[in-house]
Formats: C-alpha cells, structure tokens, sequence
C-alpha cells in the first residue's frame, strides 16, 4: 500500500514544508542557494497578481507522495498544465478527469501504454 502522507503545512516563503523529511534534507543546499530564492521570490510575485498552477498547496505533491528512500524513477514534465482543476503537481497527471480535457500529452502517453503494454 501507498504510505500515508500528512498534509503540508505553508512555509512562511510561500512554498510548502514536505511530508517527508528526507526530502528536505535532500533539497535545502539547493533551497538556500541564490538562484532558489529568486525563483520563489518570482513565483511568490506571479501568485500575487493572477493564477499560478499548480497551487501552491500542490507544488511539492510528487515529493509528498512517498518517501525519497522508496523513489525508484522520478518524471518530470516539460511544464505544468495552465488550466483550472489540472495542474496538481503530478507529471502528465490530471486530479480531476471528470470535468476538464484530457491535455494531448497526457492522451499520447495512455496511447503509448496501449500500443506497447
């Protein structure tokens, strides 16, 4: 079974604390370096005067889904979807498939576990 993973609590930076700490130690040399705090600065700048997707609570939900020790392969898209309900900080993954579209790489990539099972 998944392990269960607590809910992250906002940081006061605007990004989130993740679930697992193994993650955090993993990231903060690269969370204190120059180029990750103007990143969040930016980011912290864009959510401020209009929609960012994901939200915020959402941006870490790949690393929050499993402890670091237990990641086997890690996806990472080219950039997130830019539509409401799906953007949720999963790779090629949309949260809510009932009422928005599937985006086409998502479709390409059910197409090419078809072809090749």
């Amino acid at each position: 079974t998944a392990p269960q993973c607590a809910a992250p609590a906002p940081a006061p930076d605007g990004f989130l604390r993740l679930a697992h700490a193994d993650w955090g130690a993993a990231l903060a040399a690269d969370a204190r370096a120059p180029y990750f705090q103007q990143l969040a600065a930016f980011v912290k700048a864009r959510r401020a005067s209009g929609a960012v997707y994901p939200p915020a609570e959402h941006v870490f939900a790949a690393l929050d889904a499993c402890p670091l020790e237990q990641v086997k392969v890690v996806i990472v898209g080219q950039d997130p979807y830019h539509g409401p309900r799906q953007a949720h900080g999963l790779a090629f993954s949309i949260a809510d498939t009932s009422s928005c579209k599937f985006p086409p790489s998502l479709r390409n990539i059910f197409q090419e576990c078809v072809a090749d099972p």
